[in-house]
C-alpha cells in the first residue's frame, strides 16, 4: 500500500461490514471515521479500514486516498504494478501493533474483486 510517498506491506482482510460485529469488536475499536462506510454507494471510489500505526506511517488520515498494488502485470513496456485506488474511510486501533500497523480491512465484494484480479493474471 502506498500513499504521500511511503510504501508499506500489508495485510488485507475482506469482512462483510454487518455481520462483523458479531465476530470481532472492530467496530468499538474505530478511532475516526465508520466501519460501514466500506460498502461505498455505486460509483464512489471503494473504501478501506486501516490500522492508526499504518495511517502514521503512510501518513495518511480518514478521508485520504491509498493505492494498494496487487502484483504486476507483463506488458510490451515490461512488468507493471496493478494498483487500486482506495478512500480511507476509517482508522482502527485494537491495540496490537502487530494488527494496527499492518492489517487494513475491505468489503468482501471489494476484497473479492481485487483476489480475482490477482488470480486472473
Amino acid at each position: 500500500m502506498s500513499a504521500a510517498g511511503e510504501t508499506q506491506p500489508v495485510q488485507i482482510k475482506g469482512i462483510d461490514p454487518v455481520l462483523e460485529q458479531q465476530v470481532t469488536n472492530l467496530k468499538g475499536a474505530i478511532t475516526s471515521g465508520s466501519l460501514d462506510a466500506l460498502n461505498a454507494p455505486e460509483g464512489e471510489v471503494d473504501g478501506i479500514l486501516i490500522g492508526k500505526d499504518l495511517a502514521a506511517k503512510l501518513h495518511v488520515a480518514t478521508g485520504d486516498s491509498v493505492s494498494l498494488t496487487m502484483g504486476v502485470t507483463l506488458s510490451p513496456a515490461g512488468l507493471l504494478p496493478r494498483t487500486r485506488r482506495l478512500h480511507v474511510v476509517g482508522l482502527f486501533s485494537l491495540g496490537l501493533w502487530e494488527i494496527d500497523s499492518t492489517y487494513a480491512f475491505l468489503s468482501l465484494d471489494v476484497a473479492g474483486a481485487c483476489s480475482a484480479r490477482i488470480r486472473s493474471t
